[in-house]
């Protein structure tokens, strides 16, 4: 068996191993999954597809996209099916939440994306945990609000009840109240990487 390296791809080399997807949009034609989704727990039940809607049937299809090849195969495969590049964003997290001292994201990744977008003709949408990969991992209490960029505009999705007392709470510590049991009760992580809740 032969292997193409990464270097010597260019856009012209042909493709060896698979095919170029056939447009379908359009034309009714519902998608199905390659593996059966989950089905243990009544939420997954719920929510549970034995397949897609045609493409056509969708307001909006959003790709979370890293930056990274498995994301950028599936913008691909949804633009060779035939959907137009309006009824697509791009919707990518940052890991550092914005945080001026970067230390989980790629360096060149905001800008990468960015020039991804724009290259392709596609909307971005991005967002990010208010304090970071690191305001995660040392977090007392509920999760930090995620907030998102809504053109020039940065807003903050609704909060849970958790992360409203959590952040009241944390308020309260700062003025030099001691309440931090009833905040740990909402949940810590205090561990890499894995979650760890107390009971």
């Amino acid at each position: 068996m032969s292997y193409i390296k990464d270097n010597q791809c260019t856009i012209h080399t042909p493709i060896i191993w698979g095919h170029p997807e056939k447009p379908i949009y359009g034309k009714g034609i519902s998608i199905l999954p390659f593996i059966p989704g989950k089905r243990e727990t009544r939420y997954e039940q719920s929510i549970y597809l034995e397949k897609l809607l045609p493409l056509e049937e969708y307001d909006l299809i959003i790709v979370l996209y890293s930056g990274g090849k498995d994301s950028t195969v599936s913008l691909l495969r949804l633009l060779e099916m035939g959907v137009p590049k309006e009824k697509i964003e791009l919707w990518h997290h940052e890991i550092d939440g914005g945080h001026p001292t970067r230390r989980m994201d790629w360096p060149v990744t905001q800008a990468y994306v960015r020039a991804f977008s724009e290259a392709m003709g596609i909307k971005l949408r991005t967002s990010w945990r208010v304090g970071g990969f690191f305001g995660e991992l040392y977090r007392v209490g509920a999760s930090y609000p995620i907030e998102y960029e809504d053109g020039a505009e940065i807003k903050t999705c609704r909060l849970s009840p958790a992360q409203i007392r959590s952040e009241e709470l944390r308020e309260q510590i700062l003025q030099g109240l001691d309440c931090g049991d009833e905040l740990a009760r909402f949940g810590y992580r205090m561990k890499f990487p894995a979650k760890f809740y107390s009971h």
